[in-house]
């Protein structure tokens, strides 16, 4: 793992590790991509919690039903994983696929005012 990685201006959220799974240093998951298991095609993750940024690279990971585990290079430990807990996972906006016209990334919505179909204002994405 890096403390300092590289500077990216333009990250986006993709999910947050909330806790470790066994022994050998895996991470618990939570994966805000549609299918979860996109979250894995990204192989340098962006760590941020509080202030605190660092990059690490994914060597692998499993989805099952409710979570995804993923192994990361150079965590081998568990107590050292469980560290990680409350790290949102961010990649570069510059990474994510070109979508078609009229297509969003739900990114693309947060702080928009939804409005009905009576022009009545119902709050903010």
């Amino acid at each position: 793992m890096n403390a300092t990685p590289a500077i990216a201006d333009d990250l986006i959220v993709i999910g947050k590790i909330y806790s470790v799974h066994g022994v050998r240093g895996e991470v618990k998951v939570y994966s805000f991509t549609d299918p979860t298991e996109n979250l894995l095609q990204y192989k340098t993750w962006t760590l941020k919690r509080e202030g605190n940024v660092k990059q690490v690279e994914l060597v692998s990971g499993r989805g099952n039903d409710k979570f995804l585990v993923a192994k990361l290079k150079g965590l081998d430990d568990r107590e050292e994983a469980r560290l990680l807990a409350g790290y949102e996972i961010c990649v570069p906006r510059n990474l994510f696929p070109e979508l078609t016209d009229g297509a969003y990334s739900w990114y693309q919505l947060a702080g928009l005012k939804v409005i009905d179909q009576l022009g009545q204002l119902l709050g903010k994405i």
